[in-house]
């Protein structure tokens, strides 16, 4: 890629004093700053530009190169997205990467950002449209197609799908290096060791970089040309520094501790190693593994820590769920490691703590943004807006100029007291953190104690909480995701081995002082494969859980002072669904229509209800906004390939399919204190990175609903039919929790075998 241009940098353009000293930021300087890893110097001196006037294709394509380098992903999608319109009405020209046309390089960025944000089938896809682009074009720039091919095998590896992986690793062994060979040799080299890097294939990583055998004659000579070498500057830095840390961690991948030790050490040093996002973590990260392994625990977790200040730095400039979910990702082993030291010592507030800030952070930023104020009138609602927009500017400064941890910045202190002192609630709202141990406690009713799970990748973390205690306990995770499956199988098919994996499951996670301790409620947050458990099914010498406990989930404690309070009943307005026309009858739910109308009856709603062509999806997105409390009795769909398009089928009308997807409820603003989804798998969702799941619970939480039902698996109509009549029976003197539970043990006596009645349980408020 850079290195055709890096040849062509002038002195000129290495004397610049910076790029504030010119009016506007020339090629040569842009080129000079992205040589040297000044990606910041790069984005702002563009920024600058741009507010004097628009920018022109090429200059534009460097910007977006910036963020792309910065993860600033609030902004590189937005930019790339003005890219492709500027190339598309016809100014495609490109100056970065001796490159004619910017069109392959837009989709290559694509695909990075992408990958980077844990949508791999996509960044896939992005790679290949380079690579057709190019074979369309006769195009001989063979460092994109490289780095296409790159992407494609770290996308397609991430995903899971390592045939697909090693299929476009092959195509990239297999690619020659043209007539200018020369030329493409270093970016060949790169790619093949980013490949192989994801592959795992230390060895190959280092063979890689080493055939790149002229890459020191040509550094040498191009600073010599461009008089960097005179000046104490490197002007490839941009390369250097990718193909060292690739070296020290292939280094550590094949046991070489001191040579890569010594790698890091050096990068670490480096000053523009903090505007090189994922470099600057993952460096951390392997430093901190190796200072583990000579012993040096301190060090290991102060180097973890400041891995997770980059992490979460780059995550604050994401802001849409879907993607803040995908890009923890890899980075996942970082609050593991973490959590695997705190437990190791036996602090149990500290693992608490962490695996707070990598549980469902995604979902609890949005709920903490979700709310919309009206700002007073007249000078107290512009002093408010003058305090959001220097808290805004005081976040963005500190953020990309080396504060991670936001909390040490004179500036930003400032902004957030004046905020403070002009909207305390907003003030509260807009600064979200993780709320800390007291802070949970407070939130707690007395009798209610919390169950949160953590796997790491040995170990699954347990910890115990209530407003007296707090507890820590360690087991292994061998089999445990298996054992779920198999459960899970069991009980959707009614065999008898349900009752002992039960009791089995029962043994492992549930504290022995759980066990002995006097009836109340419980709040599980639950992990990974936790998320797809019965909880209440889970048996004992003693009985099921459910006998012993109420119940209710949360994805995060932290989601806790963002939920509305819960109230007694299901208000003044509920709105009911059932047996929508799907126009086959084979889908048809006749006792899913009766048991919205019995219900519609006995809760005095039946002018609410809305059965066959009526419970259309347009209806519901006209009725759901005005409802304290909608029940929904279909068909749902739970698509694990694509969580945001999972679905409740209604029917459908002029301008809709009739599927309301996940997708659809985060457009939404509900008022609902509850919502009941008597359907099948609407409790089900796809773990993401993170342990973010995505699903239809997950959509109505942040749509604003109080407290969600749902359901696990395929549900018997009739029995679910008799269950929800229950349930709304006892709701009028009971919160959401209790009433389920009340009706699950009802038709437990009925129908005793789980399959029944277990499949359902509360995520969300409660009392």
């Amino acid at each position: 890629m850079f290195w055709r241009q890096a040849a062509r940098i002038s002195v000129a353009a290495t004397l610049l004093l910076s790029y504030e000293a010119v009016a506007a930021l020339s090629g040569n300087a842009q080129i000079e700053l992205i040589g040297q890893g000044r990606y910041e110097a790069l984005a702002s001196g563009l920024e600058q530009d741009a507010q004097r006037k628009a920018l022109k294709t090429p200059d534009l394509h460097a910007l977006c190169y910036a963020y792309s380098k910065l993860k600033r992903y609030d902004k590189i999608l937005p930019c790339l997205d003005q890219l492709d319109r500027q190339i598309a009405a016809g100014d495609d020209s490109a100056r970065l990467f001796g490159l004619d046309d910017a069109t392959p390089s837009s989709s290559l960025m694509r695909a990075e950002a992408l990958i980077d944000l844990g949508q791999y089938g996509d960044a896939a896809l992005q790679a290949q449209k380079t690579l057709d682009w190019l074979a369309a074009e006769h195009s001989s720039d063979l460092d994109m197609k490289f780095q296409a091919l790159a992407d494609q095998v770290i996308a397609w590896r991430l995903a899971g799908q390592r045939q697909r992986a090693e299929a476009s690793l092959k195509l990239l062994e297999s690619s020659g290096l043209g007539l200018l060979g020369s030329d493409y040799r270093g970016a060949r080299a790169v790619a093949l060791a980013r490949a192989n890097m994801a592959m795992g294939r230390y060895q190959a990583v280092l063979d890689a970089l080493a055939s790149d055998f002229s890459l020191g004659l040509r550094r040498f000579l191009d600073n010599i040309n461009t008089g960097a070498l005179f000046t104490g500057n490197n002007n490839w830095l941009w390369l250097d520094l990718p193909r060292a840390f690739m070296t020290a961690r292939a280094q550590q991948g094949l046991g070489l501790q001191d040579d890569a030790r010594q790698g890091l050490d050096a990068i670490l040093a480096i000053p523009q190693l903090a505007s090189n996002g994922e470099i600057h973590w993952m460096s951390l990260f392997a430093r901190g593994q190796i200072a583990l392994a000579d012993g040096d625990a301190a060090k290991a977790e102060t180097l973890w820590r400041a891995a997770l200040a980059v992490i979460e730095k780059h995550r604050a400039s994401i802001n849409t769920e879907a993607n803040k979910i995908g890009f923890v990702g890899d980075k996942t082993q970082v609050y593991d490691a973490l959590i695997d030291l705190q437990a190791a010592r036996g602090d149990a507030e500290a693992v608490l703590l962490t695996a707070e800030r990598a549980k469902s952070r995604a979902l609890v930023d949005l709920l903490a943004d979700r709310d919309e104020f009206a700002l007073p009138e007249g000078p107290e609602g512009e002093r408010i807006r003058a305090a959001l927009l220097a808290l805004q500017r005081a976040e963005q400064r500190a953020r990309w100029q080396g504060d991670a941890s936001l909390g040490n910045d004179d500036e930003l202190k400032a902004a957030r007291e004046l905020l403070q002192k002009s909207a305390p609630r907003l003030a509260a709202l807009v600064a979200v953190k993780a709320p800390g141990l007291s802070e949970i406690r407070k939130l707690l009713q007395p009798d209610e104690t919390v169950l949160l799970y953590h796997f790491t990748q040995t170990k699954l973390h347990i910890i115990t909480l209530s407003e007296q205690t707090l507890q820590l306990q360690s087991v292994s995770a061998d089999g445990l995701a298996d054992e779920i499956a198999r459960l899970r199988q069991d009980i959707e098919e009614q065999r008898p081995e349900a009752d002992a994996r039960l009791r089995r499951l029962h043994d492992r996670l549930i504290p022995a002082a759980l066990r002995n301790a006097p009836p109340g409620r419980l709040l599980i947050v639950p992990h990974k494969s936790l998320h797809y458990l019965p909880f209440a099914a889970l048996r004992s010498d003693a009985g099921y859980l459910l006998e012993r406990w109420s119940l209710r989930i949360l994805p995060s404690a932290g989601v806790l002072p963002f939920l509305p309070v819960a109230a007694m009943g299901y208000g003044d307005s509920l709105t009911l669904f059932g047996n929508p026309d799907l126009g086959d009858s084979s889908r048809d739910l006749p006792a899913a229509q009766q048991e919205a109308e019995a219900i519609a009856v006995g809760t005095g709603s039946a002018e609410r209800l809305h059965v066959r062509t009526g419970a259309s999806k347009a209806v519901f997105l006209r009725e759901a906004r005005k409802a304290s409390a909608l029940h929904i009795a279909s068909h749902g769909e739970f698509r694990g390939d694509q969580p945001m398009q999972s679905a409740l089928y209604l029917a459908s009308d002029a301008g809709t399919d009739g599927r309301l997807t996940v997708a659809d409820l985060y457009q939404l603003r509900l008022r609902s204190r509850l919502v009941v989804l008597s359907a099948c798998e609407t409790g089900l969702g796809a773990i993401a990175s993170g342990d973010d799941v995505v699903g239809l619970v997950r959509g109505f939480l942040y749509a604003g609903a109080g407290a969600i039902v749902s359901s696990l698996w395929q549900v018997d109509d009739v029995a679910t039919a008799e269950l929800m009549t229950a349930f709304y029976a006892a709701l009028p003197t009971q919160n959401s929790r209790d009433a389920l539970r009340q009706a699950q043990l009802a038709t437990l006596k009925q129908y005793p075998h789980p399959f029944y009645w277990a499949a359902f349980f509360v995520t969300g408020a409660s009392q």
